[in-house]
């Protein structure tokens, strides 16, 4: 069964939902160095996950420094996001600290971009857990734009650990990008929107029911 990660959650109401709904992992988009009106801070995250089982919850930043990462592992997610440009020595040094804290790296892909080039990017980084395909963007994910999902299912062969996918999907495509991905996981964010930051509770079990439907 493909599991299903919501990202860009902003507040209890969408949490909890998500959660009862029987979404997997429940993402939150905490203190990036960018704008967007998913971004919440710390410690509205750590509010929120005081409400929420903890297994399921994967924080998304973009650090510049390690004293960052270790605030947000003092919240003991399952998972930390990492979503910006992080060098394999700032990885490396990251899973030194992380503990039982599970590390996803999102790889940015064109929307041309080839299988190799994204192979030897993911060969960079052994020592995360998972591995995120977004879609390359100056935004930090609910773009709505997709990217060749074939390449996302030639990786999760190859790569030895768990893909996510993510960028553009939606209940709409995303039981085609199953087809095509065969993911470890989905990410929507965008996708299971009333507007940005407000989820949708009918798109988000819209979405359960047809990756339930895709993965069968």
């Amino acid at each position: 069964m493909v599991r299903v990660k919501v990202c860009g959650l902003t507040n209890m109401e969408d949490a909890l939902f998500t959660q009862k709904a029987g979404v997997d992992f429940l993402g939150f988009v905490v203190d990036v160095p960018v704008e967007t009106p998913r971004k919440i801070t710390l410690s509205k995250a750590a509010g929120i996950m005081r409400e929420i089982e903890r297994k399921k919850a994967i924080i998304v930043v973009m650090p510049s420094a390690l004293k960052e990462v270790e605030r947000v592992l003092e919240l003991k997610p399952y998972g930390m996001q990492f979503h910006g440009r992080e060098s394999v020595e700032f990885m490396q040094a990251v899973k030194n600290i992380a503990g039982k804290t599970k590390l996803i790296k999102t790889l940015h892909v064109s929307q041309t971009a080839e299988f190799e080039e994204v192979k030897a990017e993911a060969g960079k980084y052994p020592m995360a857990d998972y591995l995120l395909l977004d879609t390359l963007s100056d935004k930090v994910g609910g773009t709505g734009m997709t990217h060749d999902w074939t390449i996302a299912g030639r990786l999760s062969e190859t790569a030895g650990k768990p893909v996510f996918l993510s960028g553009g999907l939606k209940p709409e495509n995303v039981c085609n990008a199953i087809k095509k991905a065969n993911p470890y996981a989905v990410d929507v964010s965008s996708g299971v929107e009333l507007q940005p930051g407000i989820k949708d509770k009918n798109k988000i079990i819209k979405l359960l029911d047809e990756v339930k439907k895709c993965s069968t």
